[in-house]
């Protein structure tokens, strides 16, 4: 029997759902911003909606150029729910990297 990453997350929202998943301190604003697995539920379950609204089904690939963080964490977290497969970018990247990787990845959202 294989575990993945959403098993332990919906062993950690079913046990404590009110507790912290994810902290993340945002520069730009001189603040600490937490998340409870309660929340990041909800919050990755809206983004996996949109992702299949949008035509992505189990396999495809999605890649998304975020910072370490709470939005990382939910695009990734709605990847694993639906199936997909998650392609986080470096930031640093700019349009002639992304198209390159992009184009040979098979990338369907990005």
């Amino acid at each position: 029997m294989s575990v993945c990453l959403l098993d332990y997350f919906k062993k950690s929202l079913k046990s404590f759902p009110d507790k912290i998943a994810v902290t993340e301190y945002i520069k730009s604003e001189s603040r600490v911003a937490s998340v409870t697995y309660r929340d990041l539920d909800v919050y990755s379950s809206k983004i996996a909606k949109v992702l299949t609204q949008s035509g992505i089904v189990s396999g495809d690939v999605v890649s998304f150029q975020l910072p370490n963080g709470i939005p990382f964490v939910a695009v990734h977290l709605a990847c694993i729910k639906i199936a997909a497969i998650s392609n986080p970018v470096m930031p640093i990247f700019r349009a002639r990297e992304l198209s390159y990787m992009f184009s040979h990845i098979g990338t369907r959202l990005a």
